[in-house]
């Protein structure tokens, strides 16, 4: 018997944004992850945006909402949704709710297991 699972995308439905700089990812995230319904800023959330050859936002997904200190991350449900949506590229991006933007040891642990994946 053959199962499938169908991996959910959104489909970035504001203007297309161009991610070529940290303000753009940041202009990003607000206009997409923050304004989103199920979006709780006191909890950690790993978003993971699809870009075309132009570095446009096509799609992006959540992967994982967490905690107040941290959040789950698994290279294939990061990878996945890149390979359905036919990214060229990506950003991984997840926030700090207490505001300290000071990367944690686990930020990189993460940034080494999607760099090894």
């Amino acid at each position: 018997m053959t199962y499938l699972k169908v991996h959910t995308i959104r489909l970035n439905e504001e203007p297309r944004i161009y991610c070529k700089s940290d303000n753009d990812t940041i202009t990003a995230w607000n206009s997409t992850i923050a304004k989103h319904e199920l979006y709780d800023p006191l909890k950690e959330h790993l978003v993971v945006f699809a870009l075309n050859t132009k570095m446009e936002i096509t799609d992006w997904n959540l992967v994982s909402v967490g905690t107040l200190s941290q959040t789950l991350c698994n290279p294939l449900e990061v990878f996945r949704p890149l390979v359905v949506a036919g990214a060229n590229s990506f950003i991984l991006m997840h926030n700090h709710p207490s505001g300290d933007t000071t990367p944690s040891g686990a930020d990189h642990s993460v940034t080494k297991l999607m760099q090894d994946a």
